[in-house]
């Protein structure tokens, strides 16, 4: 038998998968929760270009 140990690099713990398709999904959420953490949970940000090329950047509002 094998398992897999992805690491949760925001605590030290490990999960612990069965199958290659778990092992992807948890090391998936496990990046994007990372990401998030040095985001400031803002993972994108919006540019408005004006007709100048001048640029204003701002957050997204909810559900943007």
């Amino acid at each position: 038998m094998i398992k897999y140990a992805i690491l949760d690099p925001n605590n030290g713990t490990y999960t612990f998968a069965t199958d290659a398709q778990e092992r992807d999904t948890i090391a998936r959420q496990r990046a994007w929760e990372f990401y998030l953490s040095h985001v400031h949970n803002v993972p994108y940000s919006i540019v408005e270009v004006a007709e100048d090329g001048s640029e204003q950047w701002r957050a997204p509002a909810a559900g943007e």
